[in-house]
C-alpha cells in the first residue's frame, strides 16, 4: 500500500524543489488575491442581502396568500349558506305555484288594467250626458230633417229651464223609429261648456 503524504499549502514545491512560502509571493500577486477575496466577500454579502430580501418578500406574499385564502373560505361558506336559503325559497315558491295551479279559481276574474282604464274614461265622458224622454217622433222623411226637429225640441226644453242649449251638443235617438210614439233621446254634452 502506498503511504499518504501530507502536503501543506505553504510547503508546495515548485520546479526548483524549494517550498513556496508567503514571503516568496510578490506584493502585486498578494494584492490581486486580497482584491479577489474582497470581491468574493462583497458578492457573498450582496447575495445574502438579496436572499434575505427575497425571503422577506416571499414570507409577506405567503401571509397575504394565507389571508386571502381565509377570506375566500369565509366567502365560500357565506355563498353556500345563501345558496341553501335560495334553494329553500325556490322550493317554497314552487309548492305555492303548484298549489295555486291545482286550486280551481272560484272568484270572478279581474278585468285587465287597460280595460278598466278605458271603462273609467268612458264613464267620465258620459258623466255629463242627458237622456230626454217624452218627445214625439218627427214626421220628417230624411234623417237630417229628423235630427234638426229633435234638436229644436230639446233646445226648446232647455230654453224653458233657463239654460242655453250648447251648440256642440250631439243628439241621438234611442230605439227604433216608430211614428207617433214617444221615444228617448240621448244628448251628449261637453261638461266644460255646459255646466
Amino acid at each position: 500500500m502506498p503511504q499518504k503524504t501530507n502536503i501543506s499549502p505553504l510547503s508546495l514545491t515548485g520546479t526548483s524543489s524549494k517550498p513556496v512560502t508567503r514571503s516568496a509571493l510578490s506584493s502585486s500577486q498578494s494584492d490581486d488575491i486580497l482584491k479577489a477575496i474582497a470581491k468574493l466577500e462583497s458578492s457573498h454579502q450582496q447575495l445574502l442581502k438579496l436572499n434575505q430580501q427575497t425571503s422577506a418578500q416571499q414570507s409577506a406574499q405567503f401571509e397575504e396568500l394565507k389571508s386571502n385564502l381565509g377570506n375566500i373560505s369565509t366567502q365560500i361558506s357565506d355563498l353556500k349558506a345563501e345558496n341553501s336559503n335560495l334553494r329553500a325559497e325556490l322550493t317554497a315558491l314552487k309548492s305555492k305555484i303548484h298549489l295555486l295551479e291545482s286550486t280551481p279559481n272560484t272568484s270572478s276574474p279581474q278585468p285587465p288594467l287597460l280595460e278598466l282604464i278605458q271603462e273609467l274614461s268612458e264613464r267620465d265622458k258620459c258623466s255629463s250626458n242627458v237622456i230626454a224622454y217624452g218627445f214625439t217622433e218627427s214626421t220628417s222623411r230624411t234623417p237630417q230633417e229628423r235630427i234638426a226637429d229633435d234638436t229644436k225640441s230639446v233646445s226648446d226644453v232647455f230654453s224653458n229651464l233657463s239654460f242655453k242649449f250648447p251648440t256642440d251638443a250631439k243628439l241621438f235617438r234611442l230605439g227604433k223609429n216608430v211614428t207617433l210614439q214617444i221615444t228617448l233621446r240621448s244628448l251628449v254634452l261637453n261638461p266644460l261648456q255646459f255646466w
